[in-house]
């Protein structure tokens, strides 16, 4: 789900209990104080970026958030394919955040293809939606995922 003005909506997303809440960079006016927000209501606070903003705009909020999200694809719409030149902000933001507490996420296009070398480079969270959804047995493809991940994760690092 996506919403605008997270300054106001995403702590009510929070104080329903929503384990994670993630919001985009470019439509925060104040990235850090929904940070606080969301985490002092018991969420987790991600931070998402999407494909054009460069990986150094985060430096100033790493801290403050528990995972971050580079869109590899544009936000709006389901069944884009992964855009490649991602490979390299993944790469970076890995770089940024090794040795911190924080979830590297990865969102738009991931599938059986690229989900072992996104793994490889550092991505612990994936999301996945039409490799899952159009799947005939979904449960199947998300444990196949979900291998596919963790043997490169295991070889990656």
């Amino acid at each position: 789900l996506m919403i605008d003005d997270p300054d106001t909506w995403a702590v009510k997303y929070a104080e329903l209990g929503v384990f994670s809440v993630t919001v985009h960079l470019e439509a925060c006016k104040d990235a850090t104080s929904i940070a606080k927000l969301l985490r002092s209501n018991g969420s987790r606070a991600g931070l998402a970026i999407k494909p054009n903003t460069p990986v150094s705009e985060v430096l100033p909020y790493l801290d403050e958030f528990d995972q971050l999200l580079i869109m590899s694809v544009e936000p709006g719409f389901g069944g884009q394919s992964f855009i490649e030149s991602s490979m390299g902000k993944i790469e970076e933001a890995a770089g940024l955040i090794a040795g911190k507490d924080l979830w590297l996420q990865v969102d738009g296009g991931v599938d059986e293809s690229n989900i072992g070398k996104l793994a490889a480079a550092g991505v612990n969270t994936f999301v996945a939606g039409s490799a899952v959804f159009k799947a005939n047995d979904r449960n199947l493809q998300i444990a196949k995922l979900r291998q596919i991940a963790e043997q490169s994760e295991n070889h990656g690092h």
